[in-house]
């Protein structure tokens, strides 16, 4: 390796804190770095020289991962669409890229942004070194929806290449901190993850210009239908607690009253009752594939959000005609049946 380029001395450099060597993956196997590679930025193949060297890193923040290349002896890479918003910052050097039928010439502190549904050729120049993010498509569109109030009907496309500007300046601070965070704990809490995954959604979509800048700045007044849809969608693809239902208001760009009557009118049942309502068909839904052995209702309704587990096991018997422990203690002799047949 070129010790003047190590990745580790470049990253410390950009984030003022010393990054620790034994995080970065340092091989010069280029089909190692190939498998490295595809779980950092999806299926890869690459063609390589004689003087291949890689030092690849990755993180975990939210349900987002940072990872980190650099390549030497000028290798080049193809990543079919990985499903996901990939944006990567150079920190030296130079890259050649084609995305979306659009040749750029990625330079020190310009970003590269490739949607979810496009490929990417990568000519990594001499001792190349790029810093980036990976975002599924999920959680991105639903920080689009929160910001306009708006279900996101469409992808939010920007341009391939944003050159070194005060936009880009403010994600590569972002992105320090980001790095910060995946260094400072091999197990880091999900909800300080999800606040740095947060942070890093709202910096791109109100300092990146894209397909929905105007409608962040200036909301379309949500109608009561639409947000009624994408408050629901928030409720049941959340994990843990939940914000309020005035704050989920907010986000959606309605007043509380609105969306309770729009939940009246769309579900027949009160925000609060829709929320009770969601957790308490996921808890079914974990209790019904469940192991006695292995889980209890106590421990199920209380990683739902349940805390009196006597109100618990009222509502969910009105719900679905049987005690919790009925559905577990079914669901266990059906896996034993099964295990038996075999």
């Amino acid at each position: 390796m070129h010790s003047n380029t190590s990745f580790a001395n470049h990253v410390t450099k950009f984030t003022g804190r010393r990054l620790a060597e034994e995080s970065v993956f340092v091989t010069a196997d280029p089909q190692l770095a190939v498998t490295r590679s595809t779980q950092m930025l999806g299926p890869c193949q690459m063609r390589s020289t004689d003087e291949f060297g890689a030092e690849l890193y990755e993180g975990r923040f939210g349900s987002s991962s940072i990872f980190g290349i650099a390549f030497h002896g000028q290798p080049k890479l193809v990543s079919t669409a990985s499903g996901d918003y990939t944006i990567t910052l150079t920190l030296s050097g130079a890259r050649t890229l084609t995305v979306g039928g659009e040749t750029i010439r990625g330079t020190p502190g310009g970003l590269v942004i490739v949607p979810p549904d496009e490929s990417v050729r990568i000519a990594f120049g001499h001792d190349a070194v790029i810093i980036g993010v990976r975002i599924p498509k999920l959680v991105f569109e639903r920080k689009l929806s929160r910001l306009t109030g708006q279900p996101a009907s469409k992808a939010h496309k920007f341009a391939h290449w944003v050159g070194p500007s005060v936009g880009t300046q403010t994600i590569a601070a972002v992105l320090r901190q980001v790095v910060m965070f995946a260094e400072r704990s091999s197990q880091p809490t999900q909800a300080v993850g999800e606040e740095v995954e947060n942070m890093l959604l709202t910096a791109l979509l109100l300092n990146i210009p894209g397909a929905h800048t105007e409608q962040i700045w200036r909301p379309v007044s949500a109608t009561s239908g639409q947000a009624v849809q994408v408050a629901a969608e928030m409720i049941r693809e959340a994990e843990g607690d939940l914000p309020s239902v005035a704050e989920i208001a907010e986000s959606v760009g309605v007043s509380l009253r609105r969306l309770q009557a729009a939940f009246h009118a769309e579900f027949g049942v009160t925000p609060t009752r829709f929320i009770r309502d969601v957790r308490l068909d996921k808890v079914h839904e974990i209790l019904l594939q469940g192991d006695r052995e292995e889980m209890t209702v106590a421990s199920v309704a209380t990683s739902m959000g349940f805390g009196h587990l006597g109100r618990f096991s009222a509502d969910y018997r009105a719900r679905f005609g049987v005690a919790p422990s009925s559905t577990l203690r079914e669901a266990a002799r059906k896996q034993r049946l099964t295990f038996t047949a075999r």
